[in-house]
């Protein structure tokens, strides 16, 4: 796909909260460091051994709950779709 100049090829944390409705704690994507509409995207989310899930999740071992890994990957989705539509504001959130 030919790259778009109006079409950012990362995205700051603030950027994201402006496509997605997600927030803390179950905000599970910090900055998006590869975009490439209709192609690709590669998220990142900085965990440490201190986050919530992690306190009754096998303990002693700090190990991602599934569910929360899945999360992240259906919100980085979200923002795949999201740069791909030709108007953001026309989305409702149910």
């Amino acid at each position: 796909m030919l790259s778009n100049p109006a079409i950012p090829s990362q995205l700051s944390f603030e950027q994201i909260k402006e496509l997605i409705p997600q927030r803390f704690p179950f905000l599970m994507l910090d900055r998006v460091v590869e975009l490439e509409p209709g192609v690709r995207v590669v998220g990142l989310k900085n965990l440490t051994g201190n986050e919530w899930f992690y306190q009754g999740h096998f303990p002693k071992k700090a190990v991602t709950p599934g569910a929360m890994i899945c999360e992240a990957v259906a919100q980085t989705g979200i923002v795949f779709f999201r740069m791909i539509q030709p108007t953001h504001q026309d989305v409702t959130y149910l």
